[in-house]
């Protein structure tokens, strides 16, 4: 990949919702409240992304990442049954 095709990699995923939501996540870090992304994603496959997937950027931050059943274990009397 040269200089022009990953400056143009790079604004896609700045422009992307992953970037977005690691951007908030990072910036909602520093207050108080515990903050975690929600991901089905794993840290394998990249699918020949320029840019690494959410949980290894996660991890490289140092950003709080779990799975959806994860969160609603997190919160007790919340009972999801699927039919």
């Amino acid at each position: 990949m040269n200089p022009v095709e990953f400056e143009e990699r790079k604004s896609v995923f700045l422009n992307s919702a992953d970037a977005k939501i690691i951007l908030c996540s990072l910036q909602k870090n520093k207050s108080e409240k515990e903050v975690y992304i929600v991901s089905e994603e794993t840290e394998t496959s990249n699918d020949n992304k320029a840019f690494k997937k959410i949980p290894v950027i996660c991890k490289i931050l140092e950003l709080k990442i779990i799975t959806l059943p994860e969160l609603i274990g997190l919160y007790e009397g919340i009972d999801l049954e699927i039919k």
